[in-house]
């Protein structure tokens, strides 16, 4: 019997707002989008885990391009452009009563920061977590193994679904359920299958 449910944030429950910065800032900058993008996401791995700063980021970019950058500007412009899909926060929400409700998500402190100033996820979710927490992306174990110790069940009544599929594979391979998440529709009719109440009762929080 599935007991807590694990979210993904960026691409289930918000926008994405890295890439389509990053391809807006290469262009104002006269850079290869591709160039950019291979050099910023080999950087942000290590940020998510906590190796490096995200101010750190933009100076290793800074370095290697030869530019330079309104490095806070840049990094609130870009969080500016998060957004939030309502629909799929109450939809979290809406299981409060009933199971455990966590969200794992991959940014590194000083993004998180930022993202913390625009929204209150503790209104939708029991538990909050960032891989720079534990120094651990989605697609390694260490977070999903502080999940399972946190929420105080058993990995076989956990589902957790992410719309990559490459970081589903470490949650399976602890035996946590996992779903591959397209959209809500979809989303549901998985749920179902693993015996999840799905009805869309309001909580009282928040």
């Amino acid at each position: 019997m599935i007991k807590a449910i694990i979210f993904d944030l960026s691409g289930v429950c918000s926008y994405e707002e890295e890439i389509p910065h990053l391809i807006e800032f290469a262009k104002k900058k006269n850079l290869d989008e591709e160039d950019v993008l291979q050099a910023y996401n080999e950087l942000v791995l290590e940020a998510e885990r906590d190796k490096i700063s995200g101010i750190k980021i933009w100076e290793e970019l800074e370095e290697r391009f030869s530019i330079k950058i309104n490095i806070e500007k840049e990094i609130n412009e870009m969080i500016l452009k998060k957004k939030f899909y309502v629909d799929m926060l109450e939809f979290a929400r809406s299981f409060r009563q009933r199971y455990k409700v966590a969200t794992y998500s991959n940014y590194n402190k000083v993004y998180w920061n930022l993202i913390t100033k625009k929204i209150d996820l503790s209104q939708y979710f029991d538990i909050i977590l960032v891989s720079y927490m534990v120094r651990a992306r989605k697609t390694e174990k260490a977070g999903f193994e502080f999940l399972i110790k946190k929420l105080g069940v058993k990995p076989k009544e956990i589902v957790f679904l992410d719309d990559s599929e490459k970081n589903l594979k470490s949650a399976g391979e602890l035996g946590i359920n996992t779903i591959l998440f397209k959209n809500k529709e979809q989303l549901i009719r998985e749920l179902k299958k693993l015996g999840v109440d799905v009805s869309e009762e309001k909580d009282e929080v928040g």
